[in-house]
């Protein structure tokens, strides 16, 4: 059994069985999802469960399963070597505005047709695809969605100090503001030296230009794309984003806000692919194991920085007394 959802304001929302069912509306929407998810536990389709899983975990609701179109587009689109289409529903009604308008009205059923189509759409385009564990894949990113969410309401014990530890094993000791580490320059320094001049690795223009300049034509910096090129600059760049996006994800931002006594805190993920899209380096996930089961509570120890495998914050935190609920 498949359900589609859509929270509309306050406690509302919809539901529609899929495919073609009929749309209901809820006054309460987590009562009527939580008897649903009792009686017949299905899956889920929602447009984003880092915003919709949220709403129904405030009200103390939980889903065993679900597709999120959102994290599944991001997968297929690559597989098609192409950008993701747009979101399969409308943004938060409830969200803020610069200018604080009153919300619209949400068009449950309308939005409820959207998913509908773009789960028909993306179930095609998975037969079509013809890879073999696709589709797995696309279920596990869509449980890290769920593990997502419900880690960012309770939060992860976090060891800063071991965190830390990784960093500057990886990266070097960290630089002054405005800096990029010690072993980061060096990876930059290779790229400009595979490239024969200076620029700026980070920058998708200059790569970009690079390359033609070096009569190779690629259209995006993206690492399927990359890896059929041949050129002595790949293999430097690859690696030196790799650690780049541990860089910015983890030690650019690292959790240090939520700092307690004996250097533990507590940490947030996120969902999906790391930032720039793609995983951490083999170094770091060489250092780590994966957890093997969602937490079910506030003082349950698992979960990880980022729920998509592989990943390596595992090795990052411990439980203490300072991390409580």
């Amino acid at each position: 059994m498949t359900v589609a959802i859509v929270p509309g304001r306050g406690s509302e929302g919809w539901t529609m069985e899929l495919p073609g069912g009929p749309v209901r509306r809820h006054g309460d929407l987590a009562a009527a999802v939580a008897e649903t998810e009792a009686d017949a536990a299905p899956r889920w389709v929602v447009a984003d469960s880092a915003r919709d899983y949220a709403r129904l975990l405030e009200a103390g609701v939980r889903l065993g399963r679900c597709r999120d179109l959102r994290l599944a587009e991001r997968i297929l689109s690559r597989v098609e070597g192409r950008e993701p289409a747009p979101e399969a529903a409308e943004p938060d009604p409830d969200a803020g505005t610069l200018f604080e308008r009153e919300p619209e009205p949400v068009d449950g059923p309308a939005l409820l047709t959207r998913l509908q189509a773009g789960w028909l759409d993306q179930r095609r385009r998975l037969r079509a695809a013809g890879i073999a564990g696709l589709g797995t894949l696309l279920a596990a990113e869509s449980a890290g969605g769920l593990v997502a969410a419900e880690m960012m309401r309770t939060g992860v014990p976090f060891d800063l100090e071991v965190h830390d530890e990784l960093l500057r094993e990886l990266l070097g000791p960290r630089p002054t503001r405005g800096m990029r580490p010690r072993k980061l320059q060096a990876l930059a320094d290779r790229v400009a030296e595979a490239f024969g001049h200076r620029l700026n690795p980070d920058s998708t223009k200059q790569v970009l230009a690079a390359f033609r300049a070096a009569g190779v034509e690629v259209r995006t910096t993206h690492h399927w794309e990359l890896s059929q090129v041949d050129h002595p600059a790949v293999e430097a760049l690859q690696v030196y984003r790799e650690h780049a996006r541990v860089w910015s994800a983890f030690a650019g931002t690292g959790p240090t806000s939520g700092r307690a006594r004996g250097g533990s805190g507590r940490s947030t993920p996120w969902a999906g692919p790391t930032p720039a899209g793609g995983p951490p380096t083999a170094a770091v996930r060489s250092r780590c194991r994966t957890p093997s089961a969602r937490p079910s509570g506030p003082n349950r120890a698992g979960g990880s920085w980022s729920p998509t495998p592989p990943n390596w914050s595992r090795a990052c935190w411990r439980p203490s007394a300072a991390t409580g609920p």
